[in-house]
């Protein structure tokens, strides 16, 4: 209750995770083997869902689904059903209440997302979540839940340690997180930087001192933060009848991300997937983990079949870096986080596809028969070729999947179009959720035109109302109206924040 009545006094803005969108559970659960409910008819808990900053984009995009959210502060879930009723959303519901105690006429859920709950309770609470957690899930359900681990929160600890120490006896939310800053400072500066420890200890440090304050005092110091190694959360998932699906970044569970010593070395570890990604952890030094956890008696396919992707979405931002397309030889391609580099022209033409519809994402078949024209190559071949390369690409990074067409539009509209939930939220923050769940930090004039990028306005009034800002010296375009509105809508669409308007 103490925590709570801090979350009162310094509320946490909450803001969506792309990792915990029922899309992302849904696609590790298909890969698996499991048949999780459509994203577009299902069951949504969160808990700990502050004023629905994760859940309400979810739910205004999926209309004919069900949307609960609960948590400890009165205060943050009244925030909450403001941003909701101007919206008009009638398939969400925000409540003040404890995990304990959440009545069970709202029945169990096709997916339970916790986010930033389960390291932040006391430990002997953490069980009791995890049998909250199984017993409102249905048979194929699946539960995303986050918390800190080691080794990677081990340094952090010392840092914790630090600032706990020396500002224990404040109380104030504003002075404790003042304090945490100069503490921070001081770590950084004293710390040398011409040895290991003071090296990571200043990088952790240069961290935390660019987190919002919300972190600070509801995360980094507050009193319940308990780390834990995977391991033991999966050890103490089982022990009420959970067990582990696999983590909401796919790519993380693959020793794919690993330099080539440490994906050789990977070849010769003993166990299965378990102990392949605690041994990972090490390597990588993990802090903080998304894991999904399912129903104890839930069959798993962990051998993936390629075929299992024919019913899914794909996409790809896929920049061409280096080399053709259509000639001989290697290309390399950009991908959020990673390259990917081959030389197969069925590959390079296929991402070049992706890119080409980019944001937008395009089925499976379609992408085949695309690549297959372009190529001139007989479709079986590029099915096959396409296939069997899917998921390396999406482990990388370079490819995503999507269970559902996404909608998005890939090029400018006379009328653009953008979500109510995101035109709100660019009236009052820098940063806004796009139409993937991502956040996106959008720059003065930019924002100023997703704001009124409704589907009613056409591109002359959205031109004379940039002008009017701009004449009343509340924004500055350059190099001239005109070529300020078009690099702001080239910029919203890239972005992923404009919809198509036929949807």
């Amino acid at each position: 209750m103490a925590e709570a009545t801090l979350y009162d006094v310094f509320p946490y803005r909450s803001r969506s995770y792309v990792e915990s969108h029922i899309d992302q559970l849904y696609t590790v659960g298909h890969l698996f083997g499991m048949k999780p409910a459509p994203v577009e008819r299902c069951r949504v808990l969160e808990i700990g869902c502050a004023d629905g900053g994760n859940l309400v984009p979810m739910a205004e995009l999926l209309p004919d689904s069900e949307f609960v959210g609960i948590d400890l502060a009165e205060r943050q879930v009244e925030d909450g059903l403001k941003w909701i009723e101007p919206l008009g959303l009638k398939n969400i519901e925000l409540l003040h209440k404890n995990f304990k105690r959440f009545p069970a006429k709202y029945g169990n859920f096709d997916y339970i997302i916790c986010h930033g709950v389960f390291s932040w309770i006391p430990v002997p609470e953490q069980p009791k979540l995890l049998e909250m957690i199984r017993s409102r899930l249905t048979p194929n359900g699946i539960a995303y839940v986050s918390y800190n681990t080691f080794p990677g929160w081990h340094i952090r600890r010392t840092i914790r340690d630090f600032l706990m120490q020396h500002s224990s006896g404040l109380r104030d939310p504003d002075e404790r997180v003042a304090q945490a800053r100069n503490l921070l400072r001081f770590l950084h500066d004293a710390s040398s930087d011409e040895t290991s420890y003071g090296k990571l200890v200043r990088g952790q440090c240069q961290g935390l001192l660019g987190t919002p304050p919300q972190y600070l005092l509801h995360g980094f110091t507050a009193e319940e933060n308990h780390p834990m190694y995977f391991r033991d959360f999966v050890r103490m998932a089982a022990e009420q009848n959970l067990q582990y699906l696999g983590d909401a970044e796919f790519g993380l569970m693959m020793p794919d991300r690993l330099h080539p010593e440490g994906r050789r070395a990977m070849e010769n570890v003993p166990g299965g997937i378990i102990e392949h990604e605690q041994v990972q952890d090490y390597l990588i030094n993990r802090a903080f983990r998304r894991s999904l956890v399912i129903q104890q008696d839930v069959q798993l396919e962990r051998s993936i079949p390629w075929e299992v992707v024919e019913s899914l979405y794909m996409s790809a931002r896929a920049r061409l870096l280096k080399g053709e397309i259509d000639g001989v030889g290697e290309a390399r391609f950009d991908g959020p986080d990673h390259w990917f580099q081959t030389d197969s022209p069925i590959l390079k033409a296929g991402l070049s596809v992706l890119a080409a519809h980019w944001p937008d994402n395009m089925p499976f078949d379609e992408w085949v028969a695309r690549t297959a024209e372009r190529t001139e190559r007989p479709g079986i071949e590029v099915r096959g070729m396409l296939g069997r390369n899917v998921l390396p690409m999406f482990a990388n990074g370079v490819l995503r999947l999507h269970p559902r067409y996404l909608g998005l539009a890939t090029e400018v509209s006379d009328r653009p179009l953008a979500s109510p939930w995101t035109r709100r939220r660019a009236e009052l923050f820098r940063w806004v959720t796009d139409l993937r769940h991502g956040m996106r930090n959008v720059p003065p004039v930019p924002r100023f035109v997703l704001q009124h990028c409704d589907g009613k306005n056409t591109l002359k009034d959205l031109r004379k109302k940039l002008s009017d800002e701009h004449r009343l010296g509340r924004l500055t375009v350059t190099p001239s109206i005109e070529q300020g509105l078009s690099d702001a809508l080239e910029g919203l669409l890239e972005r992923s924040l404009l919809r198509r308007n036929e949807l």
